[in-house]
C-alpha cells in the first residue's frame, strides 16, 4: 500500500495486526512477530481492535505486510 499526504500534514494508517506477519515500510522491515522499528517520519499511536495505528509525516510511505 502506497500512501501519500501532502506537505504540511501527516495522517493516521492502520496496520491489520495477527500473529507471524512482517510489516516493511519504505524497504525497511519494521514489525516481525511483536517487535518494532520505526522508521524516521513514523510514529506509534497504539493498537486498537485489530490494527497496529501508526501516524506518518508529508510525503510518500509504502508498507507491505506478509507471513513471516
Amino acid at each position: 500500500m502506497r500512501v501519500t499526504a501532502p506537505a504540511g500534514t501527516n495522517g493516521t494508517i492502520v496496520i491489520p495486526r495477527a500473529a507471524n506477519k512482517t510489516v516493511v515500510v519504505n524497504g525497511a522491515e519494521v514489525h516481525t512477530n511483536g517487535n518494532a522499528t520505526l522508521p524516521e517520519g513514523v510514529t506509534w499511536v497504539g493498537a486498537e481492535g485489530d490494527g497496529y495505528r501508526v501516524n506518518v509525516t508529508s510525503g510518500t510511505s509504502a508498507f507491505t505486510i506478509s507471513a513471516s
